[in-house]
C-alpha cells in the first residue's frame, strides 16, 4: 500500500507544480501547431475537452466556444451535438446544475443526436450525475435501470457497464453500500470480460468507498491502491482527489490522524484548481468534519466558513443544510453552546425554507382556485340580483351542497392520506421484523457452524486419531477389515463436517467459489478411482451469489452426482460444467453404461440418493433433470432461471 501511495504522492506533486496533467499540455502543444487546417484544430479541441475531469470549468469554456465556432463552420452535426454535451459539462462544474440538465434532457429527446452512437453514449452518461447532484435519487435510479435495459438490448457492454456504475453510484448515495457493492462489483467483472476494456478507475475508486462504509478497511486498501495506479495512468484529477479522500478515510480509522489531515488539504487543494463547486463544497465538509473528531474546533470553524461562502454563492441549498450540521457538531463539541443553539435555528430555518417553497406553491395554486371561484361567484351573484326574490334560498342551498361536497372531498382525502401513513408505518414495521429474523437466523447459523467445528468435529478427529492408533497393533484379518471401513468412516464424517462448516461461516456463496470447493472434493476422490478422468469447466460471466443453504444444496447435489458416476456408471471420464449469464446451468455428464428417465424416476420414488438430490433442487427453487448423454452415458442438469 505504501508503494502505490508513494508514487501517488509524486505524481500529485509534479501536478500541482504544472497545474494540469501531461496530456492536457500535449494536446495543447498541438494547437500550438502552424497551419493546421480548420478540421484539425476541431479534433484537437475536442481531444482537450474530454479531459474535462482535469480541466478548470473556466479554460474548459474557452475550448467548448473555440470548437463551437469551428463545429458550426463545418456543419457537422455530430460535432456540434458533442460541444453541446460540453457546453452542459462545463455548466455542470460552474454549479449552474438545472441549466446543464436542461441541455442534457433535450438532447435526449432529439432524434437525430440519438442516432448517433458516441454521442447517445456521452449524453445517457451525464444524466444520471446531474439528478444526483440535483438530489433526485428516485429519477436518477430510473434513469439508470431505463439506460441499462437499452444498452442490454443493443448489446452495448460499454454502455451496460456505465449504467451499473450510476445504479450502485444511487446506491451509495441512499447509505445502501451491499446493495451498491454489489452493482460496483457486477461492473468490474463485466469490464474485465471486454477485450478493451475502459479504465475501472470509477470502479475501484467506489468500491473502495463502499468497503470503507462497511468498515472492510483491508478490501477497502487493496480497491484504493488499484484506483490509484489506475488514475495516475489516466490522468485523470477527479479520480486521485477522490482517492486522496476514501485513503484519508482509512488512515483516520487507523488512528493515522496526521496523514489523513494532509491527504484530505492536498485534495482539497487539487480539487480547487478544477473547480468544481460541487465537489468543493463537499471536499470541505468532510475536512471540517474530521477537524471536529480530532478536536481542532477553530480549524472546523474557518474551513466550514469558507464551504459556507461557496455554498451560498453557488446557491447549493442542500449543501447549506449539510456545512450547518457539521458546524453545529464542532460548536456543540467544542461547547460553544451559544453559536451552538444559532446554527441549530439556521438549520430549522434552512429546513423550513424548503418547506416553505413547496407550501408557496400549494399556496400559489390554492390561490389561483380561489380567483376563479371567486370571478365565477361574482357572475352568480349578478345573476341573481336579476330574478326573483324566491331564487335566494335556491342559491343558498346550492351554495350548502356546493360546501359539503367540498367537506366531503377534504374529509376523503385527508383519511386516504391518513390510511397510506398506517400502511407505510407497518410496511416498515414489516421490514424491521424481516432483518430482525434475518439477523437472528446470521446469528444461529454461525452458533450452529461454531458447536459443529468445536464439538462434533472434535470428536470425529478425536475417532480418526483412534483408528490410526488402533491400527498399528496386530489384529485378525476381519478386525482389519472393520478397523478400515471404521477409518473411511471417520475420514468421511471429518470431510462432511469440513464442508459443512464451510458453507454455514459463510454470508453468500458464489459460483466460482463453490466450483473450487467441489475441485478439493474431487482430488479426495481421485486416488479412489484413478482409472477415471474428471473435469471441471467453468463458463462464469455473471458469479451468481448463493445464501448459505442454496449454496450446501448445491455442493450436495453435485458430490452425489459425482459419486453416482464413479459407483455405477461404469465410466472412464466425467464432465462438470458451470455456466450462468443471466441464470446459471451445472451439468454433470459420464460416458458410462447410461439411465433413461424412467429409471431415474423409479430410483427418486424408491428413497435412493436421487430423491435426495430432487427434494435439494426443489427446495432451493431450482430444476433437476436426468437425461441420456451422447453418444453414451448420462447428463443430470440443475438449471436457475431468473424469471
Amino acid at each position: 500500500m505504501k508503494k502505490g501511495c508513494i508514487g501517488f504522492f509524486i505524481v500529485c506533486i509534479h501536478l500541482f507544480c504544472i497545474g494540469q496533467t501531461a496530456r492536457i499540455d500535449s494536446i495543447k502543444r498541438v494547437l500550438t501547431i502552424p497551419q493546421q487546417s480548420a478540421e484539425q484544430q476541431l479534433t484537437t479541441l475536442l481531444n482537450l475537452c474530454n479531459e474535462f475531469p482535469s480541466l478548470h470549468p473556466d479554460s474548459m469554456a474557452m475550448y467548448v466556444q473555440q470548437a463551437k465556432a469551428l463545429s458550426v463552420k463545418s456543419t457537422s452535426k455530430k460535432n456540434i451535438a458533442l460541444c453541446t454535451y460540453f457546453d452542459a459539462i462545463v455548466l455542470r462544474k460552474q454549479g449552474k446544475i438545472d441549466t446543464a440538465l436542461q441541455i442534457v434532457q433535450k438532447g435526449l429527446a432529439d432524434d437525430e443526436i440519438m442516432s448517433m452512437p458516441e454521442v447517445k453514449f456521452k449524453y445517457y452518461r451525464s444524466i444520471t450525475g446531474l439528478l444526483v447532484r440535483k438530489n433526485k435519487l428516485k429519477e436518477a435510479l430510473k434513469n439508470a435501470f431505463e439506460a441499462l435495459e437499452m444498452w442490454d438490448k443493443l448489446n452495448n457492454v460499454q454502455g451496460q457497464i456505465d449504467a451499473i456504475v450510476g445504479i450502485g453510484w444511487v446506491y451509495m448515495e441512499l447509505n445502501q453500500n451491499r446493495e451498491a457493492a454489489n452493482w460496483f462489483l457486477k461492473g468490474l467483472t463485466l469490464n474485465s470480460s471486454l477485450k478493451k476494456a475502459p479504465s475501472p478507475t470509477v470502479i475501484y475508486s467506489n468500491i473502495a468507498a463502499v468497503y470503507n462504509s462497511l468498515k472492510k478497511n483491508d478490501s477497502a486498501s487493496i480497491f484504493i491502491n488499484k484506483a490509484i495506479i489506475s488514475a495516475q495512468q489516466d490522468q485523470d484529477l477527479t479520480y486521485m482527489c477522490n482517492a486522496y479522500y476514501i485513503y484519508a478515510d482509512i488512515c483516520t480509522d487507523s488512528g493515522n490522524f496526521k496523514k489523513a489531515e494532509v491527504l484530505l488539504k492536498k485534495g482539497l487543494d487539487i480539487r480547487k484548481k478544477i473547480g468544481d463547486p460541487f465537489y468543493i463544497v463537499s471536499d470541505i465538509a468532510q475536512l471540517g468534519k474530521f477537524y471536529t473528531n480530532t478536536h481542532q474546533y477553530q480549524q472546523c470553524n474557518q474551513i466550514i466558513t469558507d464551504g459556507l461562502q461557496i455554498a451560498h454563492q453557488y446557491h447549493l441549498t442542500s449543501k447549506l443544510l449539510f456545512l450547518n450540521t457539521i458546524l453545529a457538531e464542532n460548536y456543540k463539541a467544542s461547547g460553544d453552546y451559544i453559536n451552538y443553539s444559532n446554527t441549530l435555528y439556521t438549520i430549522v430555518q434552512l429546513k423550513d425554507t424548503l418547506y416553505q417553497k413547496n407550501s408557496a406553491e400549494a399556496i400559489s395554486e390554492l390561490q389561483t382556485k380561489y380567483e376563479v371561484q371567486k370571478k365565477e361567484n361574482t357572475i352568480i351573484q349578478q345573476h341573481l340580483d336579476l330574478v326573483e326574490k324566491n331564487y335566494w334560498m335556491f342559491g343558498i342551498a346550492t351554495l350548502l351542497v356546493f360546501g359539503s361536497i367540498i367537506w366531503h372531498f377534504n374529509y376523503t382525502a385527508n383519511k386516504r392520506k391518513q390510511q397510506q401513513q398506517i400502511a407505510l408505518a407497518l410496511l416498515e414495521e414489516k421490514r424491521t421484523t424481516e432483518k430482525a429474523v434475518l439477523l437472528a437466523q446470521e446469528l444461529e447459523r454461525k452458533r450452529i457452524a461454531a458447536d459443529l467445528h468445536d464439538n462434533l468435529g472434535a470428536y470425529a478427529a478425536a475417532i480418526s486419531a483412534n483408528v490410526d492408533a488402533i491400527k498399528a497393533t496386530n489384529k485378525t484379518a476381519q478386525q482389519t477389515i472393520a478397523i478400515e471401513e471404521l477409518n473411511n468412516n471417520s475420514q468421511a464424517i471429518v470431510a462432511q463436517l469440513n464442508d459443512t462448516i464451510w458453507v454455514l461461516t459463510k454470508e453468500t456463496l458464489s459460483l466460482t467459489a463453490i466450483s473450487d470447493r467441489l475441485k478439493i472434493f474431487i482430488q479426495r476422490l481421485q486416488n479412489s478411482y484413478p482409472a477415471v478422468q474428471i473435469d471441471v469447466l467453468e463458463n462464469i460471466t455473471n458469479n451468481f451469489l448463493l445464501p448459505p443453504i442454496q449454496a450446501l444444496h448445491l455442493f450436495k447435489i453435485l458430490q452425489e452426482a459425482t459419486i453416482n458416476a464413479l459407483r455405477h456408471s461404469q465410466c472412464s471420464h466425467i464432465g462438470i460444467t458451470i455456466q450462468s449469464n443471466h441464470s446459471w446451468t451445472v451439468t454433470i455428464a459420464d460416458d458410462g453404461i447410461g439411465i433413461n428417465s424412467v429409471t431415474a424416476l423409479q430410483h427418486v420414488k424408491d428413497g435412493h440418493g436421487l430423491f435426495n438430490m430432487k427434494k435439494r433442487s426443489t427446495d432451493a427453487g431450482w430444476q433437476i433433470d436426468w437425461a441420456t448423454n451422447t453418444p453414451k452415458g448420462t447428463i443430470v442438469t440443475i438449471q436457475y432461471f431468473i424469471s
